[in-house]
């Protein structure tokens, strides 16, 4: 199936109504799994097991993302309660891009939904989440060999899925939006300084370290007060033992940065290894 061609996501998705497999009680169990058996958790996309297609290893990386991106909206939209998802796969289409597309608009509203296309004409709503997803992903897949950039997409991808379980399974209840983004905000805050101290583990900045986390910075869309905290953390530098993890309220989200920590300080020492090598 080809991830860029117009129709992609209703074709996927028709086949994948009603699909869930091995479903834990504990909602963070069951996302973690999701997420670290496609990779999503790690920026390295996986095959899931649903979509075995040899045109899996032939997908760009950018087609691969967004299929386990996908499988991660799906797995969670179908979590909270059972009774309330449509089985019809027409009907599951519906529900699973207006679902998404509800989500982008209120929580993430940086994020501009575009309901017309260039010329002007109306989309409906899987045209309307085809054309966010892939400017999700292209915007983000720009230099895929570069390990900062890596730990940029599973950041936000990741993290686009777990705050999407979150709204999807309150949404009716007061204040929810309001809420989730404070919550988006404080974890991405949290990752910045997870990034600053990484940066700083050798007590030097590399003008690319520099760079990547200011371009991680602007995408976060942080309040102002939080963007100029942020901004001081790779101006400074940070300290692992300044790094609180009280903002991930979950042990998913706690985990998840644990994970990222280790991943990020064994990539400064391949680094700096590196670099001395060539002294």
């Amino acid at each position: 199936m080809n991830l860029s061609e117009k129709g992609w996501f209703k074709r996927l998705i028709s086949s994948q109504a009603g699909v869930v497999e091995d479903k834990p009680d504990d909602k963070n169990e069951y996302l973690y799994k999701t997420a670290h058996n496609t990779g999503l958790i790690y920026g390295h996309p996986v095959l899931p097991k649903e979509f075995k297609s040899a045109e899996f290893l032939e997908m760009s990386q950018s087609a691969k993302l967004k299929l386990v991106l996908i499988d991660g909206f799906i797995k969670t939209a179908v979590f909270p309660t059972d009774e309330l998802i449509p089985e019809d796969p027409d009907e599951f289409v519906h529900y699973l891009s207006e679902s998404i597309i509800e989500y982008y608009s209120n929580v993430i509203p940086n994020k501009k939904v575009k309901d017309r296309n260039f010329w002007g004409k109306k989309l409906n709503n899987e045209e309307i989440v085809e054309a966010l997803l892939n400017d999700r992903l292209n915007s983000e897949t720009l230099m895929l060999d570069n390990f900062w950039i890596n730990f940029f997409n599973n950041s936000l991808l990741f993290l686009d899925v777990f705050f999407f379980g979150e709204w999807i399974a309150n949404r009716h209840e007061e204040a929810t939006v309001q809420k989730i983004q404070q919550h988006r905000d404080e974890v991405h805050l949290l990752l910045l300084r997870v990034m600053a101290s990484a940066a700083y583990s050798d007590n030097t900045i590399q003008d690319e370290e520099k760079v990547l986390f200011n371009q991680f910075l602007a995408s976060a869309h942080l309040p102002e007060n939080m963007e100029k905290e942020a901004a001081e953390y790779i101006n400074k530098g940070v300290s692992i033992t300044d790094v609180n993890l009280s903002p991930a309220k979950t042990w998913l989200l706690k985990k998840y940065i644990l994970e990222l920590q280790f991943l990020l300080f064994g990539q400064i020492r391949l680094l700096q290894k590196r670099k001395n090598n060539l002294l």
